[in-house]
């Protein structure tokens, strides 16, 4: 089984007090048709400036595991080392 791609989603989660929340599911698609999904949560930590560019990250993230063995989950951490807050 090997990653053929990621797909990030960004999701805008109203909060009762303060800023938006902002997340991102990221989806893993598999060669087998398997899927997994991840979450990246609050990552602008109130501040607008902060937000990452989330296409640009996608396309890093496609460009460094696919290929890779998704049950290999230490080494696609590393690949991923950088480009995804506390990846």
């Amino acid at each position: 089984m090997k990653i053929t791609g990621t797909r990030f989603f960004l999701i805008e989660t109203p909060r009762e007090t303060g800023s938006i929340s902002e997340h991102v599911m990221i989806r893993i698609d598999t060669d087998a048709g398997v899927s997994g999904w991840g979450e990246l949560s609050d990552l602008a930590h109130g501040h607008p400036m902060n937000f990452p560019d989330f296409e640009v990250m996608e396309e890093e993230a496609n460009r460094r595991i696919a290929g890779a063995d998704p049950r290999n989950i230490a080494r696609t951490k590393q690949q991923l080392g950088g480009i995804l807050p506390a990846a």
